[in-house]
Formats: C-alpha cells, sequence, structure tokens
C-alpha cells in the first residue's frame, strides 16, 4: 500500500473507485484499506464472489474517470468473475487486462474459479483488438511495464494457441505454485467485507517472490563519463534520442543538455515518437524508472536502448552541466 499512498500524495490525487480485475486466490487484495483511508468504493465483476463489493460492473460498463472512460469486459477464465478494462487515450487505444493477458504469457489456471475453456474463448475475444493496442497487465515479475498487442499476437505462445484442447493441454502441465492452506487464507480474505488482521499491508501471498527476476533483456548500460563524450560528440546528429524519463517537475528544474522528456508514466503513449529514433540513451534520478523503461522498450523490439547508469545524480555528482528552468 505505501507505494499508493505516496504515489497519490505526490501528485495530489483522491481515490474515487479502486477496481478490482477479478477475486484474487494467490494473493491478498488491498481495496478494503484503500476504502478506508480514502472513502472509495469497490467496484468488481457482478460475477465476484467478494462480499465487500460496493459497485457490481456489468459487460460493457463505464467507469468515468475525468474526460476518460473505461469501459468493461467481460473475461472470465484465470477466475470466473475476470474483467478487462478498456480505453481510448490521446488517439491511442490501450486495455488493463489483470491476470489475463499478461506479457509472454497468460494467467494461471488451477485457482477456484479457472476455467480453460472460459479462458480460450475470453484471449479470442483480446486477439480481435488492434495491432497497437496497448496492454497494460496486472503484474509482470520482469519489471516490465507494458506491451502491445502485436508483440503477443507474434511471440505469446500461449496467448496464440491454435485451439482449446492444445491450450488445455499446455495449462495443465503448469502447476499453481502454492499450498492449499495459503490458496484458501487467501481466498477467506479477498471474500470478507471485513477481512481479519491476516496479510493487511501485504500485497502478495508469501510464497510469491516480490523481486523483479532477471530476464533475457539484452540492451548496454553506460557510465556518465562516456556519456558526456557521446553528447559532446553526437551533436548534430538528431536520429539519436537522448531521452528522460523523469516527471515534468523534476525536468523543469535542472536537466541534462538535449534531453527530451518523456515521463515513464507517458511512455507507452509516447511509442511512435520512440521508435523514430535509430538509438534511444534513457536516464532518471537514479536507475529505478529508466531500469523498468529499458527493459519493457527492449521487449516490445526497440533493440538499440542505452541504459545510463546511475542517472541524473550520478550525472551531477560528477559536475557535469546541467540547465535550469527559467
Amino acid at each position: 500500500m505505501d507505494e499508493y499512498r505516496f504515489f497519490l500524495a505526490d501528485n495530489k490525487l483522491r481515490v474515487k473507485t479502486a477496481i478490482d480485475t477479478h477475486f484474487h486466490s494467490d494473493h491478498l487484495s488491498a481495496t478494503h484499506i484503500m476504502k478506508a483511508e480514502y472513502g472509495s468504493s469497490i467496484a468488481m465483476s457482478e460475477n465476484t464472489g467478494s462480499k465487500r463489493v460496493d459497485v457490481k460492473l456489468k459487460e460493457g460498463s463505464k467507469i468515468r474517470v475525468g474526460d476518460i472512460s473505461l469501459e468493461v469486459l467481460f473475461t472470465p477464465g484465470h477466475a470466473g468473475d475476470a474483467i478487462c478494462l478498456r480505453l481510448v487515450h490521446h488517439q491511442s487505444e490501450c486495455i488493463f487486462t489483470g491476470c489475463t493477458l499478461l506479457i509472454g504469457a497468460v494467467g494461471r489456471v488451477g485457482l477456484p474459479g479457472s476455467d480453460c475453456g472460459d479462458f480460450f474463448k475470453s484471449l479470442r475475444r483480446l486477439e480481435g483488438l488492434k495491432d497497437d493496442t496497448i496492454i497494460f497487465p496486472g503484474r509482470d515479475p520482469f519489471g516490465r511495464l507494458f506491451t502491445v498487442l502485436k508483440k503477443e499476437r507474434n511471440d505469446n505462445t500461449e496467448f496464440n494457441c491454435e485451439s482449446v484442447e492444445r491450450f488445455t493441454e499446455i495449462k495443465s502441465n503448469q502447476t499453481v505454485g502454492t499450498v492449499t492452506e495459503e490458496i484458501n487464507r487467501c481466498f477467506d480474505y479477498n471474500r470478507s467485507a471485513s477481512p481479519s488482521s491476516f496479510g493487511d499491508g501485504i500485497h502478495r501471498a508469501s510464497v510469491l517472490t516480490k523481486s523483479i527476476k532477471s530476464d533475457n533483456s539484452n540492451f548496454s548500460c553506460i557510465g556518465v563519463t562516456k556519456y558526456l563524450k557521446i553528447l559532446e560528440s553526437n551533436s548534430s546528429d538528431n536520429s539519436t534520442l537522448f531521452l528522460d524519463v523523469r516527471e515534468q517537475e523534476e525536468f523543469n528544474e535542472a536537466r541534462i543538455p538535449r534531453h527530451v522528456n518523456i515521463a515513464l508514466s507517458n511512455l507507452a503513449f509516447s511509442l511512435n515518437q520512440i521508435q523514430e529514433a535509430k538509438k534511444v540513451f534513457i536516464l532518471c534520478l537514479t536507475e529505478r524508472r529508466s531500469s523498468l523503461a529499458t527493459r519493457t522498450l527492449n521487449y516490445i523490439g526497440i533493440k538499440d536502448v542505452v541504459l545510463v547508469n546511475g542517472g541524473f545524480r550520478a550525472w551531477t555528482q560528477a559536475g557535469f552541466p546541467t540547465v535550469k528552468a527559467l
């Protein structure tokens, strides 16, 4: 919860509705904490078994967030009440898929409420979206932020199964990976309108790792001293993008010359600009946000991406030049 609290406070936001994309059996939902601390309502599918729900969402329901509208798609399979949330933002179409469609995989089965036949049908429904639809999954063990449908259509073998029989065969060979007692505790906790103290403040069950795993990303890193030389030697090169993924307020306060600011939160909606570059150097304040951006861009096919080690902080500590906003 702390990550959400900090984000809300830093951006001066309030929570109107907390949405669970499905009834979780393998980790804990904190929507009731959101409701207690921020006065938000809790929304889930009308098919859910959770007793804490205030707003039950139907297929085609619209959720308004400012001038943005989220459309509810009923996509059972990973869970019997699973939904996805589709929206159009700045001419970009995107969808929040929960644990239905992940990056390079799909959600697990073998949990209460899961069904391979329903899952296969739901995936075929998502397959009908546009190639450039941005996919925001509920989680990714490698720290990648999003993918695009074309990438999953081409490379995600679980998503692209040719038949329900083949899909069932693949998923039946995958173990659930959690003990029955743990699943039962999560199930009871998430179903309750007023959960006990078990797990309060814990985002995921203890049997699931919170760390970002190593993936097969093939990108380069560079230190700030070498980076300075590249900036100085490529002063007339417009084919290279020097990208700062800090928030705009941070960038305006002080920045490295020649850098373009695309905040990490806007990265998915700026892919056309990024893809025009032949080479991309990425930095943030340290390396946390830039490493997430680099992993994500590398995965979706932008290969010549270089992470600047130490980021803006290492640059300033080395005494290299910066520009301050007027």
